[in-house]
């Protein structure tokens, strides 16, 4: 147990970090993986965060040790390792298939993604499951309910609701207890994405999802807590004042009446329904993020004594009631102290407290939640999940949800990469109370420019870099801040352990493996996800083993997780076979990987060559007598738009391309669409928010989905997207053939 003085004994919590980086930082956590596996610290990892790349590498690891775990229990050494060689194996494997590739190579998805709201991020979580989780997911054992689409239809489809431990086939009543009482834990997986709408992490998990200003949902209170909530707020005043009647006294009611009032934006006719004055405070507007962190402290002192899972007055019980008056303080301090003094003074206070922190919390939640939630949550697949990770501007568009959230709360969700907010993962581990932490940073330091660009479009591209350096400095010292404090006794929330270490570290000092790698030149490999040659895979492999190991062993030495003392030194050799260091060839392939195009031609490989020289004389030659002005491309455009509208509209498709518009009509129809767009709909939605919430349910429901399709529409005339989809799914197949094959040839360990 860790420790400070004069304060609550806390359990030892690791929390593992894999940071966002495409395929080069999958590659680097393999070999953190197998490292900590090594030591015998992976099966300690109760919180798994992971951003992009990280996720990637991250949901394939859970889906063998769930396979592992649900058979067994409690696993060996030899098991975790075996479990990396399988993580491993799949991963390279379809690492080298050029998932990007991939992407454009079928003309069948291309038209989906062209007619349909289906974007690429969505293609690209597709590939997840069939070429990386298709393996581990054929291992499960699945419900027959979606079995058969996961054999034939999506092979590696698994909803993420489904990813959730169960040892030797028993289901889990209290992760914490689980973990408590058992040496091998059971990691809770959070896929981190970033909310557009919100500018917050958008987390993504088997028990819960959302974000911590839109909020956030557990799976296991749907039912018990927000659907009964939602039903009452949405109901006609005259049925719930009926329903109310027949249940005199009941704290649901009472804080549903209590909520429906304030919610309107009046003053309550009662105040809210709890003996303590002072409340509710600032609870009701506070963030929800923050309001979070007090709930589950307060379930835990309230819920958990009822079922078993705390004893009142012991050491456990302590730490929690210390985790809730340190959520509050966060929300308030000067009101956590007065609520303190009041607790204090009355003891039998802290109980009514408590309750309204849970109820408040489950209110604001029912309100935020989409009715069909549930549903929802059921039909996220985990490859989904990951594919909002790893949906990294500017290659993918925001990978849209349609659902989560109330359509008036909501009504499109937009998500990124995770990276945009927290590209390491780290918050997420501090969100949930990890008191060690390993990070693994593949972010490589901004790149020193002798002479800086002045163009608007360099500028775009070098601010957004320096913002993101700073924002990685900051989280790491805030780190290092909370590391110190614990190690001074001064913070009963801090760090006991922090093992920090990124792709560039220097190396630190002591014993380890020669890998003879320029850290610098794998920090500018590429992040992307094409194909990586076995040069580049068995270095950033080796060198995230490196780096982890002197890190962990450095930092982490003298933990509770050492078991065995003597698997704590230097490892005798390193995972893959690669010459130590690089030879002249070796160096030269790593140097070339930062290219993120082409670089079979940057390494000079004749077969490349010589289909482009050949590319380039067969155009030249078809060419030769071709001319095409600008007058002719601009003429030839516009009546083929011209004949679109009329093939579209087939009424009045004609007089509405040839008869003439007063231009000030023209001005005004322009202008009030345009109005209605972009601030009259809003408005009338927001008016009807507080007053008429199912009504402006319903007119946000259907806006979203025919906003989803109608951008659309302009793709169903003709044989236009067909061609399209030809075009760039035969632009792919070539590219694969002479281009990406030569490379991955010519860059393998010899």
């Amino acid at each position: 147990m860790a420790t400070s003085a004069g304060r609550a004994v806390r359990p030892e919590k690791l929390g593992l970090a894999l940071s966002g980086g495409g395929f080069r930082a999958s590659l680097f956590h393999l070999g953190v993986l197998r490292r900590m596996a090594e030591l015998d610290i992976l099966r300690d990892v109760e919180v798994l965060s992971t951003v992009s790349g990280g996720s990637i590498v991250g949901a394939l690891y859970v889906l063998f040790l769930k396979k592992q775990i649900d058979t067994r229990g409690n696993l060996t050494r030899t098991h975790y390792l075996d479990i990396v060689d399988q993580v491993q194996t799949t991963m390279i494997k379809g690492i080298q298939l050029n998932l990007r590739l991939r992407l454009f190579m079928n003309p069948l998805g291309l038209l989906r993604v062209l007619l349909t709201e289906h974007t690429l991020g969505r293609r690209m979580s597709r590939l997840y499951e069939r070429y990386l989780y298709g393996e581990p997911v054929r291992l499960l054992d699945l419900d027959p309910a979606y079995a058969s689409r996961t054999k034939w239809w999506r092979p590696g489809y698994i909803p993420l609701r489904d990813v959730w431990f169960t040892p030797e086939g028993h289901g889990v009543r209290g992760i914490y207890k689980y973990n408590a009482g058992n040496s091998s834990k059971l990691p809770n997986l959070v896929l981190n994405a970033t909310s557009l709408n919100s500018g917050q992490s958008f987390r993504f998990s088997a028990a819960e999802i959302g974000d911590s200003r839109l909020g956030l949902f557990r799976w296991d209170e749907i039912e018990t807590e927000l659907n009964p909530r939602k039903r009452l707020l949405e109901l006609p005043n005259s049925t719930f004042d009926k329903e109310a009647s027949a249940s005199p006294n009941s704290p649901l009611y009472d804080y549903a009446r209590w909520w429906r009032e304030l919610r309107l934006g009046t003053k309550p006719r009662r105040p809210a329904p709890c003996r303590l004055s002072v409340l509710p405070g600032p609870f009701p507007g506070a963030e929800l993020g923050a309001l979070r962190r007090a709930k589950i402290a307060a379930w835990y002192l309230l819920r958990g004594i009822t079922q078993e899972m705390l004893v009142r007055g012991s050491n456990e019980y302590a730490g929690w009631l210390e985790r809730f008056w340190n959520a509050v303080r966060r929300i308030d301090s000067p009101f956590a102290d007065t609520l303190l003094d009041a607790t204090r003074r009355e003891p039998n206070d802290l109980d009514v407290l408590l309750e309204c922190v849970l109820q408040i919390y489950y209110l604001r939640s029912a309100q935020a939640m989409s009715p069909r939630l549930r549903m929802d949550y059921q039909d996220l697949a985990l490859s989904e999940a990951v594919g909002a990770s790893a949906c990294f501007p500017p290659m993918f568009p925001p990978f849209v949800v349609l659902g989560v959230y109330d359509d008036a709360h909501v009504s499109r969700l937009a998500l990124t990469d995770g990276g945009a907010f927290d590209n390491v993962g780290t918050a997420t581990l501090l969100e949930e109370d990890c008191n060690y932490i390993i990070a693994s940073d593949t972010g490589a330091l901004l790149e020193v420019e002798e002479r800086a660009a002045g163009g608007r479009i360099s500028l775009a591209a070098r601010v957004p870099g320096i913002l993101m350096e700073r924002i990685g400095n900051l989280q790491n010292e805030e780190l290092e801040y909370k590391n110190a404090l614990a190690a001074l006794g001064t913070s009963g929330d801090g760090l006991y352990g922090l093992a920090y270490f990124h792709i560039e570290s220097p190396a630190v000092a002591g014993s380890g493996c020669t890998t003879g790698l320029d850290r610098k030149v794998l920090g500018r490999i590429r992040t992307d996800m094409d194909a990586f040659g076995d040069v580049e895979i068995a270095a950033l492999v080796n060198h995230g083993y490196d780096v982890a190991d002197r890190h962990i062993r450095a930092k982490l030495g003298n933990s509770p997780f050492v078991r065995n003392r003597s698997l704590w030194t230097a490892p005798a050799s390193l995972p893959m076979s690669l010459p130590a260091p690089p030879g002249a060839r070796e160096q030269r392939i790593l140097r070339v990987g930062h290219a993120r195009f082409f670089r079979a031609l940057k390494l000079g490989i004749l077969t490349s060559w010589l289909f482009v020289a050949t590319l380039a004389v067969g155009v030249g030659y078809a060419a030769r007598d071709s001319q095409l002005s600008i007058g002719e491309l601009a003429t030839a455009v516009a009546d083929q738009v011209t004949d679109w509208i009329e093939y579209l509209v087939p009424v009045v498709g004609a007089r509405l391309i040839h008869t003439p518009v007063p231009i000030l009509w023209a001005i005004v129809v322009v202008g009030t669409t345009a109005w209605i767009a972009i601030w009259g709909w809003d408005s009338l939605i927001d008016h009807l928010r507080g007053t008429y919430p199912a009504i402006a349910r319903r007119l946000a429901f259907a806006a979203k989905w025919t906003r989803s399709y109608v951008v659309n529409l302009v793709w169903l005339v003709g044989l236009v997207p067909v061609w399209i989809a030809l075009a760039i799914a035969a632009t792919a197949w070539t590219a694969y053939v002479f281009l990406n094959l030569p490379f991955l040839r010519n860059t393998r360990i010899r």
